[in-house]
């Protein structure tokens, strides 16, 4: 049973933590094109995939109910719990409000947006999502490693 949890929770992240990871990145060309829909999709796929981790989070979780050996006391595990619930809060809580946002001001009217505004809101928003994924791969190099 422990493997096919292990299985069906490595399936569940490289589905879902991949686009969780990159989707931000497909607002910030959207936002200089000043295309409001697309950057209002990307939050809400980012939302989306941020919040579909969840799934692989508890499917984890089963595995490691089931495995052999109590992994939650290990050291490696604790900090990659801390690390997961600091991305789960960048990608549900600052990221889709950040594009949410920005295309609000785009669709309200792009005309009064200057290049500094673009830029200033296109630096943020590439900054989250490069938290984003440096959260992300530390979970996952936790995760698979170890140590």
């Amino acid at each position: 049973m422990n493997t096919l949890l292990v299985i069906i929770h490595i399936l569940a992240v490289v589905v879902v933590v991949g686009p969780a990871m990159l989707l931000p990145f497909t607002a910030i060309p959207a936002l200089h094109a000043h295309d409001a829909e697309r950057v209002s999709l990307a939050g809400r796929r980012t939302l989306l995939f941020n919040g579909l981790t969840l799934v692989a989070a508890v499917l984890g979780i089963l595995a490691a109910l089931t495995a052999d050996e109590n992994v939650f006391a290990e050291v490696w595990m604790v900090i990659s719990a801390t690390l997961y619930v600091l991305a789960l809060i960048n990608g549900l809580v600052l990221l889709p409000p950040l594009m949410a946002n920005a295309a609000s001001a785009l669709a309200d009217g792009a005309a009064d947006l200057d290049v500094e505004k673009i830029e200033r809101r296109s630096g943020r928003l590439a900054g989250f999502a490069w938290a984003n994924i440096a959260l992300y791969s530390a979970v996952i190099i936790l995760m698979t490693w170890q140590p």
